[in-house]
């Protein structure tokens, strides 16, 4: 039988505030015989203005020298570009067991602690069962597990638009970081005006009817008259399709496409997909269409569009 690793986790509460405003979970686990340790951890956090941002995460340890890197993970599809120190797991694919990890602990987290309100399309909260455990139905509250390294939220909190204390400090915070989501609205806004100004990015013979904003995260509805006839329904969504997302838009699939919709095809088109969620997806007929960072911005350049591409080549965009 495999032991599971420990998981330490953090939980940052305010309910008179925002309620979460950072639940963390992380297991620690020896590389092989030498001096450094994997720390696999998942992440919810308060951006401010409302928004919240939840997201894997692996940080490396050093003994006798602490944390040295830190590098952020596009669910189910790799890890992303370093953002502290260099991992050289940056734009790599998980290696074999990653990924159960990771999900290990995102479960262990969303299972024991968290929760999403008005059933997964809300924000996130303390599940009843935590809120009880912690008695904070009526008081801000700062939990540690048991050897939680506090440490690792000095580490990371530079490089997170999160907010990690309270009351001004906490303001301060998301005045600080207003720029870096102003830049990641720009980053999602100039993903949905490529598509729609050049359709032939998701197949060719495209004309576009209709753009509209739905659900949350993001995700826009595109509707394109197809050369072969028909509708080409469009789910564009500018971050990596999670599991939770694949769910969203199965659940979505009745209303994005009318109830008399004939010929017409439904398809989500996403900057990553989970292997596992675009199965799931195919299953249910749904088509799928990855489009990398480096491919648009590629596309882009040829095509003159050099000041939108700029905006997915400026670095610390999240």
């Amino acid at each position: 039988m495999t032991v599971k690793p420990s998981v330490k986790i953090a939980i940052q509460y305010e309910p008179r505030s925002r309620g979460i405003r950072l639940a963390l979970a992380y297991c620690r686990i020896r590389r092989g015989s030498g001096p450094f340790f994997d720390l696999y951890g998942y992440c919810i956090g308060y951006e401010g203005g409302g928004v919240y941002e939840d997201w894997p995460f692996h940080v490396g340890e050093q003994i006798g020298v602490g944390f040295i890197n830190y590098t952020p993970a596009n669910e189910g599809c790799g890890w992303a570009d370093d953002c502290i120190g260099v991992s050289g797991l940056a734009g790599q694919e998980f290696a074999a067991g990653v990924e159960s990890l990771l999900n290990f602990v995102q479960d262990r987290l969303m299972t024991r602690w968290c929760c999403y309100t008005d059933e997964g399309e809300g924000d996130p909260d303390l599940t009843p069962a935590a809120k009880r455990r912690l008695n904070c139905e009526r008081r801000k509250v700062f939990y540690t597990s048991p050897d939680f390294n506090e440490e690792l939220l000095a580490f990371l909190s530079p490089e997170w638009g999160i907010s990690v204390t309270f009351g001004e400090a906490a303001d301060e915070w998301d005045r600080a970081f207003s720029e870096v989501r102003k830049r990641k609205r720009a980053k999602r806004n100039g993903f949905i005006a490529a598509l729609v100004k050049y359709p032939q990015l998701i197949e060719n013979g495209l004309r576009l009817l209709s753009n509209e904003a739905i659900g949350r995260c993001g995700r826009n509805k595109l509707v394109f008259a197809a050369d072969q006839g028909g509708e080409l329904v469009v789910a564009c969504q500018w971050e990596p399709i999670t599991e939770r997302d694949g769910e969203r838009i199965t659940t979505l699939k009745r209303d994005l496409l009318s109830s008399e919709h004939g010929n017409t095809r439904l398809m989500v088109v996403a900057l990553g997909i989970d292997p596992a969620v675009r199965q799931v997806l195919d299953r249910e007929g749904i088509s799928c269409r990855w489009i990398g960072w480096g491919e648009l911005c590629r596309f882009l350049d040829e095509h003159g569009e050099r000041k939108l591409s700029e905006v997915f080549k400026t670095r610390n965009i999240p």
